[in-house]
């Protein structure tokens, strides 16, 4: 905790990469202070690992992926201080090559990683399922409303069609009726003998299928007048 230097905190290993430049002017006091190029670097070392320690301390585990960048340049400006102030060089750039945390750690880490992501997943999953339930409801209700409308539709043409023979037979009928009295009116028949005349034109047409059996009144008796049969005779439809 950032906040508290008491909490204790994780343990890291840092690795990084560090560019000193000696200034001209400075050589001496550097040469007199550590008498030899290498007790230099090693003094140099030592103070760039203590700014590395000490401002890693300024944050949290997390912070060393998401903003390493910033840490590192903070890092930079406080060991170029230190160098400057305590051995005459300039620090002109840094890097954090790698980050190491405990293997504890880590693996807390892959586990809050593997559970945020298996979240995710599942709510990605209940969206899914919400949008299949959804388009399940919508078909069931798009095919009722199809089976009405079928339902509807069959009704409506049985309707129709039913409506279309009646008027086909009133229209035939009364057709027949209506050629039947000019057939009447022509022939002079009375009714009858218009009965008569059908019964007539019935046999007729069975007699050409097939032989037929009937019993008339003798031609003496019949009840068709003379004058009637001449006019069946005339008549172009007999």
């Amino acid at each position: 905790d950032p906040e508290d230097p008491d909490s204790g905190g994780q343990p890291i290993a840092i690795s990084c990469a560090l560019q000193i430049k000696f200034v001209p002017s400075e050589l001496r006091n550097v040469y007199l202070s550590f008498g030899s190029f290498e007790a230099a670097r090693q003094r140099y070392l030592l103070l760039a690992g203590n700014m590395v320690s000490n401002s890693a301390q300024e944050y949290t585990p997390s912070d060393f992926w998401s903003i390493r960048d910033k840490i590192a340049a903070r890092m930079l400006k406080q060991i170029n201080e230190t160098l400057w102030y305590q051995g005459s060089v300039v620090a002109e750039r840094f890097e954090i090559m790698k980050v190491d945390f405990a293997a504890a750690f880590e693996e807390s880490i892959t586990a809050v990683q593997v559970a945020e992501q298996s979240k995710v997943v599942n709510e990605y999953e209940q969206q899914v399922q919400r949008v299949v339930q959804h388009i399940s409801v919508m078909k069931s209700k798009n095919e009722a409303h199809i089976a009405n409308i079928s339902a509807a539709a069959e009704a409506k043409s049985k309707e129709i069609l039913a409506s279309a023979k009646r008027d086909a037979f009133n229209l035939k009928q009364g057709m027949k009726a209506q050629k039947y009295a000019e057939l009447r009116k022509a022939l002079e028949f009375s009714q009858k003998e218009m009965s008569e005349y059908f019964k007539i034109k019935s046999i007729q047409g069975q007699g050409q299928n097939g032989k037929v059996i009937i019993g008339l009144p003798s031609i003496g008796d019949s009840a068709v007048p003379k004058q009637s049969m001449e006019a069946f005779a005339k008549h172009p439809d007999l």
